[in-house]
């Protein structure tokens, strides 16, 4: 069951900690994306037999993540669950399906993260960390080497993905932030979390009773729906000095 999320951002002079997601929020997945493309394209020039196999397994590999997803499957390694649907769904060799994820997904985007870091977002966990905030990231997927490449993982001495085991669970489960929350010692009410899809970030932060930020560049500065709405790091940041103000 849900606990009550708050309506309201945390004082800032109270706030404790910023756990926040990667994909999507760190970074904007729309370069990226066009850059992996035009990769999985130059690799696969003289074999475009492969490169139609390496797209369908990436396909079902991120398809069998949202069924597991919406099945609410709490006592399985999603990992290992994800990785069978995928070979179930193409009929792949288990071998083949690991290597194209871990190439295609881990591996080769890292180059591009760099360059597609959203506007202010080093600045902005610069300016929470010198205030005293705790951070911490959390993500679906293995997030080590991503924070790496984006030259952000000293900020994060907390960074845990869906495969630890001791989380074993995809978002909205819960599981993941609570994890943290405990991780960090911070109380519910003094922390934030910032994800970019409303549907699962927005939700896993109201099913762990705690303030849901959502960074969306096109949708309107606001509460909506219980969560607060931002179109960059920056006016987060406006929004956290705004406690202060209003207090």
């Amino acid at each position: 069951m849900s606990a009550p999320a708050p309506q309201r951002l945390p004082e800032l002079g109270s706030l404790e900690a910023i756990i926040t997601d990667v994909d999507g929020t760190l970074y904007d997945q729309r370069p990226v994306r066009r850059r992996m493309l035009s990769a999985l394209l130059r690799a696969h020039f003289r074999d475009p037999w492969l490169g139609w196999r390496t797209v369908r397994c990436l396909r079902a590999f991120r398809s069998a993540q949202e069924e597991i997803r919406r099945g609410g499957q709490d006592h399985i390694s999603h990992p290992d669950l994800q990785y069978a649907h995928a070979q179930r769904a193409t009929g792949y060799p288990m071998e083949f399906v690991q290597q194209t994820v871990q190439r295609w997904m881990e591996t080769e985007p890292l180059e591009f993260l760099y360059a597609a870091i959203r506007p202010g977002m080093q600045e902005f966990f610069d300016w929470a960390s010198s205030r005293g905030v705790r951070l911490a990231a959390l993500s679906d997927y293995p997030l080590e080497e991503k924070l790496k490449a984006m030259r952000v993982d000293p900020l994060f001495p907390v960074a845990v993905s869906a495969s630890d085991q001791r989380v074993l669970r995809f978002k909205p489960n819960p599981a993941i932030l609570k994890f943290i929350i405990q991780e960090l010692k911070a109380s519910r009410e003094r922390l934030i979390y910032l994800g970019d899809r409303p549907e699962v970030d927005g939700e896993v932060a109201k099913r762990a009773g705690v303030v849901g930020v959502i960074l969306s560049p096109a949708s309107e500065r606001g509460w909506q729906d219980g969560l607060l709405f931002v179109r960059s790091f920056s006016e987060l940041r406006q929004e956290l000095e705004a406690t202060t103000t209003l207090s």
